[in-house]
């Protein structure tokens, strides 16, 4: 027997309303920095100007202030949370830096930290060290910069240990310092200007930056090993160091031509070792763009941002975010994805950070904003393959008391972003934040499950049912796959203590799911929908082992029905059907348990079939019929077919009345056209 179905958006793409789903992002003051450099000396200087922050381990914060501290070079501290929520997050200072005047030669002005093996922190200068020659005169801080480390102590309550593992000589450390899994540090230099003083010359000290690694000593007690493996070409700009697949490191090179140019590299060291030039492959080259801002995602894919301006055509342009995907083959090209393209100056670039959240989902700071004064923003990921990402502007700076020029954001096990400002908050000397995104909390209405094909309650296991509520989906969204996901644009449907239901369809006010089997026997079961986390409350739901109803075309359970002749045709004014001889093919759902039951979310099976334990009676025109078949719609998940043929002796009639009834219990009533 050959058994054909309408296509399920025939009956599941219902009438819905789409509410968006509303990000309310809320940015929270956890911390207000209050030390200038007035207070020199002070027991305690918590320093100005944090950035570059890091997350350890029970969320503590680790981050740097470029100025202040007791001798207002800077400082290293950390912030931890409170045990109690809501109370207030505890600052420490670990290390204040003596600068290149005072003794220490250990730096002037840090620049963030990243976290290594044991907790020890890493970080840069941009001046200080013991480069006596480097911005020297004209009243310029002594030395090119330093590369440091804050060791955690060996007992609770103990001091951390600073200790500068390399002076950089002629030029400057780029603050975007990040570590390898092997516990190589990788970073970037810039030219380090020198100021000649008394007749000395700079001749030493000129030329461009370069990537470079510090590797840990091999032995203890050894010195780290410090390598110059690229070198920028003179006049390119150049975005951060990332370490991607097999712990190499990415960068992007750029030129500021018009229109723009630039290429996004991959680094690998010489085969032969030491310290000799990297190989440097082109993974992509961008003709109308100037890429930077790299960040790398699941399955080595690079993220990066391209830069505002008005280029050869005329057009003012605000910037882009876009992907590179690895090649299928070894090989192979990397794919460039443009993701967002930034239409109006809500965000402007330069984007200063950009990461990747766990869900996909890019988070951002650009520089500037709309007010000038710096925004966060963060780029959504489409729910379905091809679609487009959302882009949702999450605080606009307006340098009030909530300052401006925000750092990157990190991103906590919580899921709450954090981040610094440099200048700002309720002392002017800049303060760190949290970003809570507040989901609302879907609800469903009271009496909103309801069956797919009726809207009337109660429901069947194992039948494809709609529900009702606040789910904050911002645009519909449907199942593209066998078997049902559980989960789509972050919402899921649960009933009691099982598994997510599956679904067909989700929108802001409905969702189409599949009652699952295993609720068979159960009179009554509690509801709750959770949208990306945030749980709302149970709804009682009412369900029988029986509730037959019969779709429709029109997907409101009445007039003409999803049924179809043996020519798999509808059965309508264009096809009527003829007495005694056409054999009807009724789409409905709910007809109770079926022989050969396939597993919740899965499509019915073709061989064998799945037939209902109980025969159902079926009536057109008032006339009880024999059924030839009744089951579920092989490859079709919940959704079971009726063959049952027209009586002799009806008459004529464009809206011949269908029912399906099983044990006493009726469908709805659809209709037929009958010649």
């Amino acid at each position: 027997m050959r058994i054909y179905v309408l296509a399920l958006s025939v009956w599941l793409s219902l009438a819905s309303h789409a509410r968006a789903q509303t990000l309310s992002p809320t940015l929270t003051t956890i911390y207000n920095f209050t030390g200038t450099n007035a207070c020199l000396g002070a027991a305690h200087c918590d320093g100005t100007g944090p950035e570059g922050l890091a997350i350890g381990s029970s969320g503590v914060l680790y981050g740097t202030t470029a100025g202040g501290g007791t001798y207002g070079a800077g400082t290293a501290f950390s912030l931890t949370p409170p045990t109690d929520p809501g109370g207030a997050w505890t600052e420490t200072v670990l290390y204040s830096f003596a600068g290149g005047e005072n003794g220490g030669h250990d730096g002037i002005e840090p620049g963030g930290v990243v976290i290594g093996g044991g907790g020890v922190l890493y970080g840069t200068t941009f001046y200080g060290g013991d480069d006596s020659a480097c911005f020297r005169g004209y009243g310029g801080p002594p030395g090119c910069g330093t590369l440091f480390s804050v060791t955690p102590p060996t007992t609770p309550g103990g001091a951390w240990a600073e200790a500068v593992l390399f002076s950089f000589y002629g030029v400057t450390p780029d603050p975007s310092l990040v570590t390898s899994g092997a516990g190589v540090l990788y970073g970037e230099t810039v030219a380090g200007p020198c100021f000649p003083l008394f007749g000395s010359t700079c001749a030493t000290y000129a030329g461009s930056g370069y990537v470079y690694s510090l590797a840990p000593p091999a032995a203890p007690g050894g010195g780290w090993i410090q390598t110059s493996f690229y070198t920028f070409t003179a006049g390119l700009g150049y975005s951060n160091v990332v370490i991607g697949s097999g712990g190499l490191p990415y960068l992007a090179t750029y030129s500021t031509t018009n229109p723009p140019t630039g290429q996004v590299l991959s680094l690998s060291p010489p085969a032969g070792g030491g310290n000799q030039p990297w190989t440097a492959t082109v993974l992509y080259t961008f003709t109308d763009a100037e890429p930077y801002s790299l960040a790398v995602g699941k399955g080595g894919v690079l993220y990066g941002a391209s830069a505002s301006g008005v280029w050869s055509s005329g057009a003012q342009t605000y910037g882009s975010l876009w992907s590179l995907t690895p090649p299928a083959a070894a090989g192979g090209p990397w794919v460039e994805n443009t993701l967002y393209s930034f239409t109006e100056p809500s965000v402007w670039t330069p984007i200063v950070g950009l990461s990747v959240a766990g869900d996909g989902a890019l988070h951002g700071t650009a520089y500037t904003g709309s007010s000038g004064c710096g925004t966060l923003f963060s780029l959504t990921p489409p729910s379905t393959p091809g679609g487009a990402w959302a882009e949702t502007t999450l605080h606009n700076f307006t340098c009030g008391i909530d300052g401006g020029g925000p750092d990157a954001l990190v991103m906590g096990s919580d899921g709450v972003l954090y981040g610094t400002v440099t200048a700002g908050g309720a002392g002017g000397n800049g303060y760190v934040f949290s970003l809570k995104l507040t989901v609302p909390q879907p609800s469903i209405n009271p009496g909103g499950l309801v069956t797919a094909a009726s809207y009337t309650s109660p429901v069947a296991p194992g039948s494809i049912a709609s529900v009702f509520g606040d789910f904050f989906v911002s645009t519909p969204v449907s199942a593209t796959g066998l078997p049902l996901p559980s989960s789509l644009s972050g919402l899921s449907l649960q009933f009691d203590s099982g598994a997510p239901a599956p679904l067909f369809f989700v929108s802001g006010g409905q969702a189409n799911l599949q009652v699952p089997w295993e609720l068979a026997g159960q009179p009554q079961a509690n509801l709750a929908a959770s949208l990306s986390g945030q749980n709302g409350a149970a709804q009682t739901v009412n369900l029988a082992t029986f509730a037959p109803a019969i779709f429709s075309t029109n997907s409101t359970g009445s007039g003409q029905g999803a049924i179809l002749n043996g020519s798999y045709h509808l059965v309508d004014v264009s096809n009527p059907a003829t007495p005694g001889s056409t054999v009807l093919q009724i789409f409905c759902t709910g007809l109770g348990p079926v022989s050969n039951q396939p597993q919740t979310g899965s499509p019915a099976p073709l061989s064998p079939l799945a037939y209902t334990t109980t025969t159902p009676t079926v009536t057109v025109g008032g006339v009880p019929t024999d059924v030839s078949f009744s089951g579920l719609a092989p490859g079709y998940v919940g959704l079971y077919q009726v063959n049952a043929q027209v009586p002799v002796g009806l008459a004529a009639n464009n809206a011949v009345p269908v029912v399906i009834s099983m044990e006493g219990t009726a469908s709805n009533t659809v209709t037929i056209a009958v010649e």
